[in-house]
């Protein structure tokens, strides 16, 4: 029998026991050790006015190609 056969299945040991795997997911951190969203407020806000900032840069684009094609037809 080639080595290629007798070596067919997956090597086992490298990927983690079921055990392991079950055990850290009943883990559970403290409540002191869980983030809070009080620092996301600033990111939110700042992302949200980019937004709507790209939103009229957008719209801002489009009325002026659409009015310098309509020049350009008529």
């Amino acid at each position: 029998m080639s080595d290629f056969l007798s070596h067919s299945s997956a090597d086992m040991s490298v990927f983690p026991r079921r055990d392991d795997l079950l055990s850290r997911t009943e883990q559970t951190s403290p409540v002191n050790d869980r983030r809070w969203t009080d620092g996301y407020l600033l990111p939110v806000v700042f992302l949200s006015i980019a937004g709507a900032a790209s939103v009229v840069w957008f719209g801002a684009i489009g009325w002026t190609s659409w009015r310098l094609i309509n020049w350009v037809i008529s």
